[in-house]
């Protein structure tokens, strides 16, 4: 999973869990942090915690969920 700051940046901190991977288009892609889920072709409810202890700006994030390269799913939300 991908979270996106309104810079534009990806939020990441690798002693979290952070780190890089490549996606169908062989670019790589910085992620904030991974989870394996167990999918069985029904809805799946799933949650992520990531604590950074850092201030977040206020603004629009973007949120983007990779599966095996591939932009699976993605959505935002705002800070005020």
């Amino acid at each position: 999973m991908a979270r996106i700051d309104p810079t534009g940046e990806t939020l990441a901190v690798e002693d979290l869990g952070s780190g890089v991977l490549t996606n169908n288009s062989s670019e790589e892609v910085r992620y904030t942090k991974v989870k394996e889920i167990d999918y069985s072709n029904d809805n799946v409810d799933a949650c992520m915690l990531w604590e950074p202890n850092l201030p977040f700006q206020k603004g629009e994030y973007q949120v983007e969920i990779f599966n095996k390269g591939f932009l699976s799913g993605q959505g935002a939300f705002k800070l005020k």
